[in-house]
């Protein structure tokens, strides 16, 4: 197992914050970020985006968090250990490896994905609601090294996967699939009028 110089620092003093009022909050925080919340809420505005007929932003949603299962590839190529009882207090046990942290990579792409698919149609709320994504985020990052699942290195990780795939598909993707959904557009458009 490798470990950074500053985990064992990190983890150590974010573990020293521990009360059980605060351990409710991160466990909270980390509970709404597990698959079995995320996926059907998710499943949701991908159905809300498709019934409203916005099918490029439907696309977009949809390629957005397909990259959580980036997590699971990576997980597998690095083979890297949780935080064991014998270093750290682990109030979350979890079977899979550690690196990089699932919940670091799925907040960082929804609160990424939804600033720039709302950015244009709520711009009076984008000081808010940027504000929550950075809370949210910084949260449930730090909840997973609270509650000794994850090692400080995996959300650091998370977080810059996160980061990387949604520049991907917003700057590589996003102007591919508006210059094919402009012209079936057009093309929908000319064979309605013939």
């Amino acid at each position: 197992m490798f470990m950074f110089g500053y985990d064992l620092t990190i983890l150590h003093s974010v573990q020293s914050w521990q009360s059980p009022g605060l351990t409710i909050v991160m466990r909270i925080a980390s509970w709404v970020f597990t698959p079995e919340i995320i996926i059907p809420v998710l499943a949701m505005v991908c159905a809300y985006l498709f019934v409203r007929r916005r099918r490029l932003q439907d696309m977009l949603f949809f390629l957005l968090l397909s990259g959580n299962s980036l997590t699971l590839i990576l997980k597998l190529v690095f083979h890297r250990l949780r935080p064991t009882t014998s270093v750290a207090q682990v109030l979350d046990r979890q079977g899979s490896y550690s690196f990089p942290s699932g919940h670091a990579v799925a907040v960082m792409i929804v609160c990424l994905s939804v600033l720039l698919l709302t950015s244009q149609k709520w711009r009076r709320h984008r000081w808010w609601l940027s504000t929550l994504a950075v809370c949210l985020t910084v949260l449930v990052g730090i909840s997973r090294v609270y509650l000794g699942a994850h090692w400080p290195s995996d959300v650091l990780a998370g977080y810059i996967i996160g980061i990387l795939w949604v520049l991907f598909i917003w700057l590589a993707i996003k102007p591919f699939l508006e210059h094919w959904w402009a012209r079936h557009k057009i093309q929908q458009l000319s064979s309605t009028i013939v």
